[in-house]
């Protein structure tokens, strides 16, 4: 499958749709959770002549038990690649089936159907218009906005007009006379 920049979200639906499909498929009575029991560890029998063996055999084991990580992690990720890859083209389907349909009748049919939900077919009350009433009488609205009535004519004064210079906060001085010394 190509990269796309939607493959997640389709993935993510296709693996939703299985999961409803399994749930749906499945027989209620098989949905009882497993019993699940302790491993019982069992402490290792080793005698203290024995030790020197089987630290000469550890880095062969060590090896093996690389080799069988190795081959698990990507046996996994093929596994999951694959399982990514059909979820995505799931998802996919599933995504294009929606867009295919007329999920608002589906969802008007659904709700008529349950019990002490008003019908779509009853009665509407009188106050409200039609959608398309509505859309038309709105536009007409809008388009000639309604006249104001002129307003009117009274005698006020002006209010006074503040000045926005910053007043001084330093003090004022007055000025002395100046006196003449005798010479």
């Amino acid at each position: 499958m190509t990269a796309n920049p939607a493959n997640p979200f389709y993935a993510a639906v296709g693996a939703g749709d299985a999961l409803v499909e399994k749930v749906r498929t499945t027989d209620p009575s098989q949905l009882k959770a497993p019993k699940l029991k302790a491993p019982s560890v069992k402490a290792p029998q080793l005698d203290v002549k024995e030790i020197p063996a089987h630290l000469k055999a550890l880095p062969e084991q060590l090896r093996e038990l690389q080799e069988q990580a190795q081959s698990f992690a990507t046996d996994s990720l093929e596994h999951l690649t694959s399982a990514y890859n059909d979820f995505a083209k799931r998802g996919e389907t599933v995504v294009d089936d929606v867009r295919k349909l007329d999920v608002v009748a589906e969802v008007r049919d659904a709700v008529s159907k349950l019990p002490g939900v008003a019908r779509p077919d009853a009665a509407a009350p009188a106050t409200e218009k039609p959608a398309e009433e509505k859309s038309a009488a709105d536009k007409a609205t809008k388009a000639a906005p309604a006249e104001k009535p002129a307003p009117k004519a009274t005698a006020t004064k002006p209010a006074a007009a503040k000045s926005t210079a910053k007043k001084s906060t330093a003090k004022k001085t007055t000025a002395k006379k100046a006196t003449k010394k005798p010479e």
